[in-house]
């Protein structure tokens, strides 16, 4: 069984790495503390990662010290306005903070499925694009002529996420673009 981390002193922050926050998955768990009148109901949140369970304002703390460390507050903020853009947040002021570390720390703008590396990628890491294999495809639900990563294809059921409606769609290559 995981430990559960509930105070920033558990951790060895100067070793800690970015993949050791990798979040995994949410935890939640009730608590009850006193008894009779004097009963408190609390919630512990959680981040799964490969080190242990750790409380939500501790992961985010930890996260924050990486970013400091690392030099990655560009990035970070970069990703932030990024998807900012999209509109509101569902998540509380708190767990999205937390959710943009994660994509900081995990590096998702590197990763060709990630369904905003093109748009993302033009703006902040045009190098990167490069160096990725990509398809020229025509989306079915948009009729738009689209380049995207060819990891974004999912072959099995000839879909891929359109960059124009956000939908994943069926699509067939353009024409003399054909690839695989």
């Amino acid at each position: 069984m995981q430990s559960l981390i509930d105070q920033l002193e558990q951790l060895d922050l100067p070793h800690l790495r970015a993949g050791d926050l990798r979040w995994m998955y949410s935890t939640g768990k009730g608590q009850i503390t006193g008894s009779g009148r004097d009963k408190r109901h609390t919630y512990r949140t959680g981040i799964q990662t490969p080190i242990g369970d750790i409380e939500l304002s501790v992961w985010i703390k930890a996260a924050e010290y990486i970013v400091e460390r690392d030099g990655l507050h560009e990035e970070l903020e970069r990703l932030r306005t990024f998807v900012t853009g999209f509109g509101r947040s569902l998540y509380s002021k708190q767990m999205s903070h937390a959710v943009h570390l994660d994509m900081c720390l995990s590096e998702i703008y590197r990763s060709p499925l990630w369904v905003s590396f093109v748009p993302y990628n033009e703006q902040y890491h045009p190098e990167l694009l490069l160096s990725t294999p990509m398809v020229e495809i025509t989306m079915n639900c948009c009729k738009t002529v689209c380049t995207v990563p060819r990891a974004q294809i999912n072959k099995e059921n000839q879909t891929a996420h359109c960059p124009t409606c956000g939908w994943w769609a069926s699509f067939s290559y353009a024409q003399n673009k054909k690839s695989e």
